[in-house]
């Protein structure tokens, strides 16, 4: 009997699997949808999946040498950069970016989950298309649509973890060369 209950399980697991496939297949994505592809924290989503984060986000424009926020200013909103770049300032009085970012990145994400103010600010060097989501709506995603929300957060993780564990190589190495 349980060997039979298995075969029923499985044949079951793979119909569902087939169906999504065809599913996804049918599913045609829009523009934006399409864009929500190529970050990483998305990347493992299906099509059904990116279509109900879509809802979640809106578009932004921002000309070149206007200010997307203020180091200090309370974050509302994490960006998704489709095109352009954007310069970080880290201090208040400085002329010089402390970094660039273009297409594929993400700005203010970093204190959706620390709860901070801005520890920088972020300035479009160049004509910027952007894909924003609020804190609120990013918690309500999550809460209101578990499988997403823990692919989405997996994804965070993973990014954020990588990201501080090539900062402690980096600091190894450089304390070794000062020995």
């Amino acid at each position: 009997m349980g060997n039979r209950l298995e075969t029923v399980f499985e044949f079951f697991s793979m119909s569902w699997q087939w169906f999504k496939k065809k599913r996804d297949r049918l599913i045609n994505l829009t523009e934006t949808e399409k864009s929500l592809l190529h970050f990483s924290v998305f990347s493992s989503l299906g099509k059904m999946q990116i279509k109900t984060v879509s809802s979640f986000v809106y578009e932004r424009s921002f000309k070149s040498n206007e200010v997307i926020y203020q180091r200090g200013h309370p974050n509302m909103v994490m960006y998704f950069i489709v095109s352009g770049e954007v310069d970080l300032y880290d201090s208040e009085d400085s002329d010089k970016p402390d970094m660039t970012i273009s297409r594929g990145s993400l700005v203010g994400s970093i204190e959706i989950f620390t709860g901070s103010t801005r520890a920088s600010t972020a300035v479009a060097k160049t004509k910027c298309e952007m894909l924003a989501i609020s804190k609120y709506d990013f918690r309500n995603m999550i809460k209101n649509n578990p499988r997403i929300g823990s692919k989405v957060l997996y994804s965070f993780c993973e990014k954020y973890s990588k990201s501080l564990y090539e900062k402690i190589l980096a600091e190894k190495e450089n304390a070794k060369k000062e020995q």
